[in-house]
């Protein structure tokens, strides 16, 4: 009877975690799908990557004419090879929905390799590790980063829980595959790459899940002559590999592309400095002025926002050399003051969010062996537990109560594309019957559905609002008309048979 009762709780436990993770995959992939048919997704960026898809398919090369005004490789603004293995899927169902719809099964798959961690890894009983699933799908930084679209930092928690799989499992090949495939994803996927492989040397020789043996001091020193000996492909993959990585992208980026976006970090830097190396030095030879910068109001809510969903625990470690992997967290997240990298609905919480995910499993695999080891006498123990267990519960209370906030707000487009489904379909029927081989002008909202026009530019940012006599077409809202469409009929474009009750569409006057 109890080992009957015991599978019956598992088996509703099993049901009950996956039925709450296909409802929150099914609402977000509702809301994201409504977002484009409502015309709520602006040029940038799922406009731009849109466009850049439909020339990959025709010409194989990642090019958009949105994203600097001009027509260039994405490949020059950030080296992101990695969307090539979306391209089959949009090859079958050319849309802009397609693209949505892999970003959120995208971020879900990565569930997989955390299941494998967390199964074959740690001691962890089936209750704590559904706690753990539903941490990362209900997290807010997971769930929000979807928020402004299509962004190819959707593939870092699928590559990172993978990449610390293969480490767990010493093996070269997987660490190889998977640290290639990380970088492919943008160039500053470095910083995670990187201290992955500090932590590993550090943690994870001998299989050990977070758990490193004896002190810090001797455990260097030992990390030091294990790498000149049998690890030294840990050094090689995971330190010296990303570095070399970023330093080539960044001289490409720099040299033959738009430059790399290093101007995000300008506030580390003290008057006439210039460039991360000073911004780094900066780091450890003035730390007050860092931690200004770092602990700012804003910041201060963002960093309880995301640690109160996950009950504080990726900051409780019993090994310093964990804190390798919190690192990230900092740089990605809470060094620059750039407002969008504090922001639980952008794209920059993918890979830091899969990391403090994978610090909570460590931190709880650590205090249940730790209370287990030094326990006194049950009842100390059951304590233990029982407290654990309510902070993992608040955790989860806080992950759904953000979550469920930010789903509801953000399902705006959905009660809006419902409340007026005519207008909108309206919309997308005008602007599918535009000819494609025309220079088109279009409003932000109005380019993801444009986006297999080959010469197609965003109305306010091209040429700086200034007329262009080579635009054969300018297409925006009617309601509202702004300065830029006023100017293109000062310059005697006229509305066309194309323009209805909703949409303006100019022409050049013959």
């Amino acid at each position: 009877m109890v080992a009957s009762g015991n599978k019956t709780g598992r088996r509703v436990l099993i049901t009950a975690t996956v039925i709450l993770i296909v409802i929150h995959f099914a609402a977000l992939t509702t809301i994201m799908c409504a977002r484009v048919a409502a015309f709520d997704t602006p040029t940038y960026d799922m406009g731009l990557f849109t466009q850049m898809f439909h020339y990959m398919l025709r010409t194989g090369r990642a090019l958009t004419t949105l994203e600097r005004d001009m027509l260039l490789s994405h490949f020059q603004v950030h080296m992101s090879p990695i969307y090539y293995l979306y391209l089959p899927f949009f090859a079958l169902f050319p849309s802009a929905y397609t693209l949505q719809i892999l970003q959120t099964f995208t971020v879900l798959l990565a569930l997989y390799p955390l299941s494998l961690i967390l199964r074959r890894y740690t001691s962890l009983s089936l209750p704590w590790r559904a706690a753990i699933y539903l941490m990362y799908v209900f997290a807010p930084g997971i769930t929000g980063s979807s928020f402004y679209d299509l962004h190819e930092n959707c593939f870092l928690p699928l590559c990172l829980f993978f990449l610390l799989e293969g480490q767990l499992a010493n093996s070269k090949r997987k660490v190889f595959f998977w640290t290639a495939l990380t970088l492919l994803i943008k160039e500053d996927a470095m910083i995670y790459v990187f201290f992955i492989g500090a932590y590993s040397l550090f943690c994870l020789q001998g299989r050990n899940f977070g758990r490193c043996s004896g002190k810090l001091s001797v455990r260097i020193y030992a990390s030091v002559r294990q790498t000149l000996r049998q690890e030294w492909w840990r050094l090689l993959l995971n330190v010296i590999l990303p570095l070399v990585y970023f330093s080539a992208v960044v001289y490409y980026l720099n040299h033959y592309g738009q430059g790399a976006m290093v101007n995000r970090f300008d506030n580390l830097l003290l008057p006439g400095q210039h460039g991360l190396v000073q911004a780094a030095f900066n780091l450890i030879l003035h730390p007050f002025f860092i931690l200004e910068q770092i602990f700012t109001s804003a910041k201060i809510r963002y960093l309880t926002a995301v640690l109160a969903a996950m009950a504080f625990l990726p900051l409780w470690q019993y090994r310093l050399a964990n804190y390798c992997l919190l690192c990230p967290f900092i740089v990605m997240n809470l060094l620059s003051n750039y407002q969008y990298q504090h922001s639980l609905v952008f794209q920059y919480n993918y890979g830091t969010g899969a990391l403090l995910i994978y610090l909570t499993a460590v931190s709880l695999e650590a205090i249940l062996l730790h209370g287990r080891d030094n326990r006194g006498s049950q009842d100390s123990w059951d304590i233990r537990r029982t407290i654990l267990s309510l902070l993992v519960c608040l955790g989860l209370f806080s992950s759904f109560l953000t979550t469920s906030s930010l789903l509801r707000h953000h399902a705006a487009s959905l009660h809006v594309y419902n409340s007026a489904r005519d207008k909108y379909q309206t919309l997308a029927r005008t602007l599918s019957s535009l000819p494609r081989d025309k220079k088109i002008l279009a409003d932000t909202l109005l380019t993801t559905a444009l986006a297999d026009v080959p010469e197609l530019y965003d109305l306010e940012y091209h040429r700086s609002g200034l007329p262009d006599r080579t635009i054969d077409y300018v297409v925006a809202f009617r309601n509202g008309e702004n300065e830029t469409v006023i100017a293109y009929k000062k310059a005697g474009y006229i509305e066309n048979d194309y323009s209805n009750h909703y949409l303006i569409v100019l022409q050049k006057n013959a």
